[in-house]
């Protein structure tokens, strides 16, 4: 049995996410960091960890 309406939302353009033109993030960059460390960096970062190591990387790309 199919979930949700049939025939989908007829207004999904007024709900759906967008990035407003900016390029889509949908890639993956995994490290490996023992648990103490990323509990450290968990508690350093608090709930924006991933875009702020995400930050601090391209930051180091800039030239």
């Amino acid at each position: 049995m199919g979930r949700g309406r049939p025939g989908g939302n007829p207004n999904l353009r007024e709900h759906q996410f967008t990035n407003d033109g900016r390029p889509a993030r949908n890639k993956v960059l995994s490290i490996r960091v023992t648990e103490e460390e990323l509990t450290a960096i968990r508690n350093f970062f608090g709930d924006r960890c991933s875009e702020q190591c995400r930050d601090i990387i391209l930051n180091q790309l800039q030239p």
